[in-house]
């Protein structure tokens, strides 16, 4: 399904030989395999997928890089509710601070940015699309973001502190 539950609602942290929406190679792995079984047949597995439904596939990954980046889907097991809530909020504010400042740092010199930041910001952001990426392809918890969350900082901070300079300039202007 691209998230923590499979086809039949059952969640997937817990993969067990019962699983009736798991194909018979993954059953029996489980069953009686080792774990160089284990990653064999998962690995064919998910190649076998992935050449038989290509579109599947794709949709999937977007999928999960939508939860990478927008919404975390998590065992409800994981966290409370409450403490989801207030995450999604705080990570929503945070993301939004984060393209503001990604915004200042690639206007560059018109921001008072010199161009070894806009080179600086560029590896970080590639650095970030590239967990993304791996993450999206090899996981499936949204909780895997939290790799991300402190170098999304650098540029959630630059956001910030343009916002507070304008802020500031405005505040000066109006006296």
């Amino acid at each position: 399904t691209g998230g923590v539950v499979d086809v039949n609602g059952g969640l997937i942290t817990t993969l067990t030989s019962w699983n009736e929406a798991l194909p018979d190679s993954v059953r029996g792995v489980l069953r009686n395999g080792t774990e160089v079984d284990r990653q064999d047949v998962f690995v064919n597995e998910g190649l076998e997928f992935v050449l038989h439904h290509p579109d599947k596939a794709a949709t999937l990954f977007a999928r999960k890089m939508r939860t990478f980046w927008w919404r975390i889907d998590s065992d409800p097991n994981d966290y409370s509710p409450v403490a989801s809530a207030a995450y999604e909020i705080v990570y929503r504010i945070e993301l939004a601070l984060a393209l503001v400042g990604l915004v200042v740092i690639w206007r560059g010199s018109s921001a008072g940015v010199a161009a070894i930041d806009r080179e600086a910001g560029a590896i970080v952001l590639g650095t970030m699309v590239a967990v993304s990426l791996l993450q999206s392809a090899f996981y499936v918890q949204g909780r895997h973001r939290f790799l991300v969350e402190p170098i999304l900082l650098i540029f959630t901070a630059t956001g910030l502190t343009w916002l507070g300079t304008r802020w500031t300039h405005r505040s000066d202007a109006a006296r």
